[in-house]
């Protein structure tokens, strides 16, 4: 039944259209085949195909946006269980929602997704949708709206003189989605099949972002309560369950010119987030900044980012309460963009030193289509963020055609 929800309330978005509408419709979206081999020579080896289709309907003050994604993973055909599953292909209507525009107010239904805060690569307050990370941050690298994972929600905004307003209700509650245990990014430290915890959520996860421009300045503010998409694992009737706790936050970000850069950063407080510890979870606050650089010039595209986050009154077990992560990002074009090329590089540091890097070679020989190989790598102690994944290093060559009508 919950596989349907998404498509029934997309059923009942596409009621509020106007019975007597012509609407014109337009659709995007692209096909691209991946190859990739483990040079660790310990993983797995194979090909991804995926097909996503974005369409919209519009009439007058109306629009239905979708968006269908199709995926295919060679390597897992033949896994058997709960790795085929859950691993070898994807069929998910991943968007599905209607729009109802005035003057100065919007209002949006269905399945869909709000990206919050100045970061790239780290989510201080991007906190509505949860991520799904079978693939780790692939996808999410690639593309960041197919790496976040779709919700039901109702979203309104309101467009003041001064200030921006947006009012976000999202009634089910969501977890990260992880690879399952045999999976190329499969967490040794995360438990597989876990029942659920008996716990109804019977309060929805509500947001509200406020907007407004002040001498050149973009400044935003949030506010949040929910469910954090992480689970914890909880001791009940003698057996280990799969949970969730709520956290609420207070935020900001900005993003300013600054001379040929431009200056962004995010801030966050969470009064109370969810941690497990060897002696259970704990409810520990947690304050958290980032602040970027961006620029671009002569075909040159450069992206530095650096964040600090810090656990207050953390209990011993956690030896390490303060964390910090950095990105640099380096995009060159040539001959109007039709050849690139790119290096980017993570760090982390929580209680060991990880990093993973990219480096990838892009042609575009005609119009929509898109050539490009590269090679993923990470580094680090085994129980660190990307260090985890130190052997599945790996070279690959994708082929990307872009269609529109």
């Amino acid at each position: 039944m919950r596989a349907l929800y998404p498509a029934l309330l997309g059923l009942a978005a596409l009621g509020c259209l106007p019975a007597t509408a012509a609407p014109s419709i337009s659709s995007r979206g692209h096909l691209e085949e991946r190859y990739h081999d483990n040079v660790t020579g310990t993983g797995s080896s194979g090909h991804r195909l995926e097909a996503v289709l974005e369409t919209r309907a519009s009439e007058g003050d109306w629009t239905l946006d979708s968006v269908l994604l199709g995926r295919y993973r060679s390597q897992y055909r033949d896994a058997g269980g709960r790795l085929e599953d859950k691993m070898a292909e994807d069929l998910d209507l991943r968007e599905l929602y209607v729009t109802w525009a005035g003057e100065r107010w919007q209002w949006r239904l269905g399945q869909q997704q709000v990206a919050w805060g100045r970061g790239d690569y780290f989510r201080l307050v991007d906190v509505i949708n949860p991520l799904d990370l079978r693939e780790f941050l692939l996808p999410y690298l690639d593309d960041y709206s197919l790496g976040r994972q779709t919700r039901p929600m109702a979203l309104a905004e309101f467009y003041g003189d001064s200030m921006e307003h947006q009012w976000i209700l999202a009634p089910r509650a969501q977890k990260t989605r992880y690879a399952p245990t045999g999976a190329d990014f499969a967490m040794p430290l995360v438990p597989d099949g876990l029942p659920d915890e008996h716990d109804d959520h019977e309060r929805p996860d509500v947001g509200w972002r406020g907007k407004t421009l002040v001498e050149g300045t973009d400044l935003d503010f949030y506010l949040f309560d929910g469910l954090s998409p992480d689970p914890v694992y909880l001791m009940e009737d003698g057996r280990q369950v799969e949970g969730q706790r709520r956290r609420s936050l207070v935020g900001s970000s900005f993003a300013r010119p600054l001379g040929q850069w431009v200056v962004r950063g995010d801030l966050v407080h969470l009064f109370h987030e969810p941690l497990q510890t060897p002696e259970g979870v704990k409810d520990v606050p947690r304050s958290a900044a980032l602040l970027g650089l961006d620029l671009t010039k002569n075909e040159w595209t450069v992206n530095l980012q650096a964040t600090v986050s810090h656990r207050h009154g953390a209990p011993d077990s956690l030896k390490h309460p303060t964390g910090y992560e950095a990105s640099a990002a380096v995009l060159k074009d040539w001959s109007k963009q039709r050849l690139n090329a790119e290096l980017l590089w993570l760090y982390n540091r929580q209680d060991q030193s990880s990093q993973m890097f990219k480096a990838a070679l892009g042609y575009r020989p005609w119009n929509q289509w898109h050539l490009e190989t590269g090679v993923i790598g990470f580094s680090g102690g085994q129980a660190s963020q990307y260090g985890q994944f130190d052997q599945q290093d790996r070279v690959y060559l994708q082929v990307r055609r872009d269609f529109s009508f």
